[in-house]
């Protein structure tokens, strides 16, 4: 694996962007302290790759059968993002069984129960077998648990490091200090007196060659809000642990691709003008692809996101899932996004607004069968002749699904779809909205001086939700709901009567 130029070229982004590493109290050290990198040829060589980053941990990384663990939500956020990554490890299931949703790329190494000295033990074959780029070290909870020393820990925690560079002496370590757990028998201080420690770690073991870079996944955590044992992350730690690794990967990764189409489209043949069209608004894995006639529904709408190799993951609206090529044969159907070639498409311009849409596997064109006319003809890949069948137009949507037209326009796109019934209300009202993709969510309500009066953090799956808000207690007046989705913020008035 070819692992030099990637960490280089990290180096040159830490270094344009003045972050190069966290030291004592999170502070960045200087870009004057940092020596010569690499030239222009190996960091543009590095940009074409794609990061494989390795979470390394105990239980904490692994997680448990009914539950995700951190990795679930930070790899859909690099994913949708546009960020080219592979998780790997030798690990793929949860600690006794899958994950709750194994919707996301498995491969991890953690282990659960491990101690720092146990992982150790292993890191070095490990390392020899994926070649990570990039290390989540999120290590010492189980040793705190049983008492270990803190010197003896932070001294394994630094021969890990040293063992991943002897196999990779340019790897890229982000390393964490440990996620609170309630106290018993004194375990909660010796957690904080190991995280102490770590920013003194990451400053004696950081080099320009080999970075280390803290991650603070501690401070706003709380034990008895983010985990479900007073140890393991809920739904709302494995979210708050995603958000921290993803605020420092995306200061240090390839920055991805510039989308060249943002928002939605509808997909329209030209020899019939029709829309690509998931059967009957389906949201099931395996639902069929058909052309029908456009009428603006969320089963015609499609989101195509850069995969960082010059091809697009194209995902239905209404179920967050995307266009794949049957393993069977010719036909297309949806599916949930797991990075497969089937379910990446190249968009490529023909001239005169039309686009060839072609499959990664087998190079195959998106095609209405037998150039039918018809509603109900199926959409599948046949090899590419240039004919009108398999020629489409992109018709650029709002965000709302539709075009716009002016800024009252955009601001009414904003909130489609989002309801607040009843409204005005007493007591109790409920928020309807979209979700493009399964999430926890954050709902404020603020009062008319901006004061945030109720925070809900509910979880949504793809397509349509209900969330109740209760009112009870809160004095008359005009307030503001803000909901936070799909890496957006949406605004709707609601009127509190008594």
């Amino acid at each position: 694996m070819f692992t030099i130029p990637f960490t280089l070229s990290l180096f040159f982004r830490l270094l344009g962007t003045g972050f190069l590493a966290l030291g004592v109290a999170g502070q960045a050290v200087s870009r004057a302290e940092a020596p010569p990198l690499a030239g222009p040829a190996a960091r543009a060589a590095a940009f074409a790759t794609t990061t494989r980053i390795m979470p390394l941990g105990n239980s904490i990384t692994q997680s448990y059968t009914n539950y995700n663990s951190y990795r679930r939500p930070l790899w859909h956020r690099l994913r949708n993002a546009g960020y080219a990554v592979d998780f790997v490890g030798s690990q793929r299931s949860n600690y006794n069984g899958p994950p709750a949703n194994p919707d996301f790329d498995l491969d991890h190494e953690g282990h659960s129960g491990w101690r720092a000295d146990q992982l150790l033990g292993s890191i070095g074959t490990w390392a020899s077998t994926y070649r990570p780029d990039v290390v989540l070290m999120h290590a010492g909870s189980n040793d705190m648990l049983q008492a270990q020393s803190v010197s003896g820990t932070l001294d394994e925690l630094s021969q890990i490091i040293d063992r991943l560079r002897a196999v990779n002496p340019y790897v890229t370590i982000l390393l964490a200090q440990i996620i609170p757990a309630s106290d018993w028998n004194g375990r909660l201080a010796r957690i904080k007196a190991l995280n102490d420690a770590i920013p003194g770690l990451v400053t004696r073991k950081h080099t320009a060659q080999s970075p280390i870079l803290l991650v603070d996944q501690a401070t706003g955590f709380y034990p008895a809000s983010d985990t479900f044992d007073g140890i393991h992350p809920n739904a709302s730690g494995e979210n708050k642990m995603a958000a921290r690794w993803y605020d420092v990967l995306t200061r240090i990764l390839p920055k991805p691709p510039t989308a060249l189409f943002p928002g939605y489209y509808q997909l329209l043949a030209r020899h019939s003008n029709k829309a690509v069209d998931v059967a009957r608004s389906s949201a099931t894995d395996g639902a069929p692809i058909q052309q029908w006639a456009a009428h603006g529904g969320t089963n015609q709408q499609w989101s195509l996101q850069s995969t960082g190799d010059g091809y697009y993951r194209l995902l239905a609206r209404h179920s967050g899932k995307a266009l794949t090529v049957s393993s069977t044969g010719s036909a297309t159907r949806q599916y949930g996004y797991q990075g497969y070639d089937s379910q990446k498409w190249k968009v490529e311009s023909i001239g005169n607004g039309y686009y060839k849409i072609t499959s990664k596997t087998g190079g195959r064109a998106l095609d209405v069968a037998g150039a039918s006319p018809y509603d109900g003809a199926a959409v599948m890949v046949w090899t590419y002749s240039g004919a009108y069948n398999q020629q489409w137009r992109l018709r650029a949507l709002g965000t709302a699904g539709r075009t716009l037209a002016g800024a009252a326009a955009t601001t009414e796109a904003a909130n489609e779809g989002i309801h607040l019934s009843p409204n005005p209300a007493a007591g109790r009202t409920t928020l309807a909205f979209p979700a493009e993709e399964p999430q926890v969510v954050k709902i404020v309500l603020t009062d008319a001086t901006g004061r945030a009066v109720t925070t809900l953090s509910p979880r949504a799956h793809a397509g349509a939700n209900q969330t109740s808000i209760d009112l009870a207690g809160l004095p008359p007046g005009l307030y503001t709901i803000q909901l936070h989705k799909d890496n957006r913020v949406f605004t709707r008035k609601l009127s509190v009567g008594e």
